[in-house]
């Protein structure tokens, strides 16, 4: 079935339910850290999860990718960050995947691009979101974006200057 990407265009409360059907498909995350305090919340709870993976993203100086995957824990550290109504408590940038496949990304706390199918559509409307404002975009790989892998040193000075700071 063939999937193409869309610019989701949804009030709060439908935003919210929206995040959650998609959490709820996502077998992994990934979060983005910029070491500026407004968009790097959350760095501190998400860096130190014991499944996370952080390393180095090239999109932006001094950034950090955690990945992880998305067991019942992560889920649940997760959601309250998804459904709040509060700017302090909103992540800056995170993508959820499905296996190895990239669906969703947010981006600057709330422009959201989703990759469906017409099927993927209609069950979202079938949950009451509507879609027909949902503009289809095309998307190009972000050239020369790569991760580097932080070693457990690196890790282990972060971790200390999160738990100071």
């Amino acid at each position: 079935m063939e999937k193409q990407w869309y610019l989701v265009t949804l009030a709060h409360g439908d935003f919210v339910a929206f995040l959650s059907l998609c959490l709820n498909r996502a077998t992994s995350a990934r979060l983005y850290f910029p070491d500026e305090p407004e968009l790097g919340r959350g760095k501190q709870v998400f860096c130190s999860m014991p499944r996370a993976t952080v390393s180095k993203w090239n999109g932006m100086d001094k950034c950090v990718m955690a990945s992880f995957p998305l067991d019942p824990i992560a889920m649940e550290l997760l959601r309250p960050w998804l459904d709040s109504n509060e700017e302090r408590q909103s992540l800056w940038k995170y993508d959820f995947l499905s296996g190895d496949e990239l669906f969703l990304r947010v981006e600057d706390f709330g422009v959201c691009l989703v990759l469906a199918s017409l099927s993927d559509l209609k069950e979202f409307e079938s949950r009451g979101l509507d879609t027909r404002l949902w503009e289809s975009v095309s998307l190009t790989g972000e050239p020369g974006l790569t991760t580097e892998r932080i070693s457990d040193e690196e890790l282990r000075r972060m971790r200390e200057d999160l738990e100071q700071g």
